[in-house]
């Protein structure tokens, strides 16, 4: 969607993972989930949730109406330790493999645009687990640290990967990401009221119906299939 945006003069936010720059690459849980659960002869078995933790998935994941597969995404994403939901997704596969080194663009694929920011969305886009001081040393400074390696001016505006990891609230990072000088944390849906540091966004998949504009018509570039979760400000 980045070109189809940069065509309409449109600014955008684009939140960047930065472990699959590492070496050996870290990918990211949920999107190690979201590929094998498309690949044949895939039995990952149904994680074990108590009461609160399966009403908590239920919740958040309700678009998902095959329980295996919402308990699976929620227990990986919301509920489970990284460590924990990598063992329960096992070693790494060469189809795998080859689908994740194509769904994530080279940082040069991010220089050169005229209406686009780039902002910190986390080294391995694990949720947030409520250790503050720990999430932002591990996830959100690396990231930022990588972006400016690579060249690129990260915004102060952090996008969360997804919901914080069960009881974990975005309310608790807000001090602290104030404190480092950030402007802003985007996360889930609805209308900003133009003064929270809370701020919704729009998933680029959505942009065409959001604001009204015909679809972009020619063909998608490598780096448009390959971002890691656009977002727009």
């Amino acid at each position: 969607m980045l070109p189809w945006c940069e065509a309409e003069k449109i600014p955008t936010h684009t939140a960047i993972i930065t472990g699959p720059w590492q070496d050996p690459p870290v990918y990211p849980v949920a999107h190690r989930l979201q590929i094998l659960l498309c690949l044949p002869d895939q039995t990952l078995p149904e994680p074990a949730l108590t009461a609160e933790q399966a009403e908590y998935v239920d919740r958040v994941y309700a678009y998902e109406t095959e329980r295996r597969r919402r308990r699976l995404k929620g227990a990986c994403n919301v509920v489970l330790e990284d460590g924990e939901a990598r063992a329960l997704l096992g070693p790494l596969g060469d189809e795998e493999a080859k689908h994740l080194a194509a769904r994530f663009a080279a940082p040069k694929e991010y220089l050169g645009w005229h209406h686009a920011e780039f902002g910190p969305h986390t080294v391995s886009h694990r949720a947030f687990d409520g250790d503050v001081a720990g999430y932002l040393d591990a996830e959100v400074l690396p990231c930022m640290a990588a972006m400016e390696q690579a060249g690129l001016t990260p915004t102060r505006y952090l996008t969360l990967p997804m919901r914080p990891r069960y009881p974990a609230t975005v309310e608790q990072l807000v001090p602290s990401l104030r404190s480092l000088g950030f402007e802003g944390v985007l996360d889930g849906g609805g209308e900003w009221d133009r003064d929270s540091f809370i701020v919704p966004r729009i998933d680029a998949k959505h942009v065409e119906e959001s604001l009204g504009l015909p679809p972009y018509e020619q063909g998608a570039t490598h780096a448009a299939t390959c971002l890691a979760g656009p977002q727009i400000s």
